[in-house]
This record gives C-alpha cells, sequence and structure tokens, in this order.
C-alpha cells in the first residue's frame, strides 16, 4: 500500500502591516511634544517633526511648521518613512523653514 503524502506545510503568515497611529493636535501641545511623546528607537526628534509636518501638510497654517493648528487628525510616520529621511536632511529642512519663517518677521 502507498505512503500517503505528507501534507503541504502551511504557508507563513504574512507580517501584520503596521497600524496607523494618529494623535490630535491639542491647544497648547508643539509639534516637538507630539514628535517627543512619539519616540521611535533610532530615529531623531528632528526626523519625527519633519516627518509629521511632511506627512500632515494641511494641519499647519501657511505652510508654517511652527503653525500646527488645533483639532487636525495627524497621521503618524512608521519607522519605515524615516529609511528616506536621515537626520542630516531633517535637519536642514527644519533650518530652511525656520529660516523662511524669520524673513515673514522682518
Amino acid at each position: 500500500e502507498p505512503a500517503p503524502e505528507p501534507a503541504p506545510e502551511p504557508a507563513p503568515e504574512p507580517a501584520p502591516e503596521p497600524k496607523v497611529k494618529t494623535v490630535v493636535s491639542k491647544k497648547g501641545v508643539t509639534l516637538y511634544q507630539i514628535a517627543r511623546d512619539n519616540k521611535l528607537e533610532g530615529v531623531t526628534l528632528q526626523q519625527i517633526v519633519v516627518g509629521i509636518y511632511q506627512t500632515n501638510p494641511k494641519a499647519f497654517a501657511n505652510d508654517n511648521i511652527n503653525g500646527l493648528e488645533v483639532g487636525n487628525k495627524l497621521t503618524l510616520p512608521s519607522k519605515a518613512y524615516y529609511e528616506d529621511l536621515s537626520h542630516v536632511n531633517a535637519t536642514k529642512i527644519l533650518k530652511k523653514k525656520l529660516k523662511t519663517r524669520c524673513k515673514l518677521f522682518l
């Protein structure tokens, strides 16, 4: 009598999709505080600040990184987002955004 065929191995389960994390901007809470509260291992504060800004452009008044408006649901980028946004580039973007803002008041 022939040996029964072995049962096929179950396919490995796909890695779960990272859940999209969101926060709502509140009065008195700055972009930097939100970034600090949502720190990711191996990602700098500057990267997180720029990542939130780039991912949620409509949440900021007049394209101003310091103009976070109250009541916006902010999508927080996953750690994978920061693979394309180095600390050096994030710092350059912040300096450029802050310099632009200063010119508005001169």
